[in-house]
This record gives C-alpha cells, sequence and structure tokens, in this order.
C-alpha cells in the first residue's frame, strides 16, 4: 500500500479517536496497512498491483456516479425512445469514458 495513503487512513482514525476520546490501538494500526482484495482471477492473471489499480479506477467510477445520481439527478431521467436515448447518453457516456 502507498504509504500516503496509511498517512491518511492513520490521519482520519486520529481525528476520530480524539472527537470520541479514546485511542487508536495498535491493532487498528496495523489493519490499517493492509487492503484485501477478494477476486476469482488466478494470481497468474493479476498481481496486486494491478489488483490495486482496478480498485481504484473502479473506485472512482463509483463515485462519479454517486456525484451524478446526487446532483445530476440521473436516477431520475425518463425512459426514453432509442434513437433519443442515443443523442442523450452520449455526453454521459463521454464522461465514463473520459474517466477510464
Amino acid at each position: 500500500m502507498p504509504e500516503h495513503v496509511y498517512n491518511e487512513r492513520m490521519r482520519k482514525a486520529n481525528k476520530n479517536a480524539r472527537k470520541g476520546g479514546y485511542q487508536v490501538s495498535e491493532e487498528y494500526k496495523a489493519r490499517a496497512a493492509l487492503n484485501l482484495f477478494i477476486t476469482s482471477a488466478p494470481p497468474e492473471f493479476i498481481d496486486i498491483e494491478t489488483a490495486w489499480k482496478i480498485y481504484s479506477l473502479r473506485w472512482q467510477i463509483e463515485l462519479t456516479f454517486k456525484i451524478w445520481k446526487s446532483i445530476c439527478k440521473i436516477d431520475k431521467v425518463k425512459k426514453y425512445a432509442y434513437p433519443q436515448y442515443q443523442t442523450t447518453s452520449r455526453p454521459f457516456l463521454s464522461g465514463i469514458a473520459a474517466l477510464i
């Protein structure tokens, strides 16, 4: 795990601990340095660095959809006939392609 990720996790944990009036345990500090990736892909197919990059990209896409859903209300968009769908969805799909 990149050191900056661990440092950010610890910063947040320490902030929450101060708010709650407790200290971060040594066990938590040890677990904060770990990531667990569960996949059905065999180890020779995907290495840990690639899994980390894929997970990071997927997370960015999830956050983008969350923002679009809350700000743009994409979950409230009316259903269109196919030709209209192609026209109105192009900017949306272009945004997804830009993330990838």
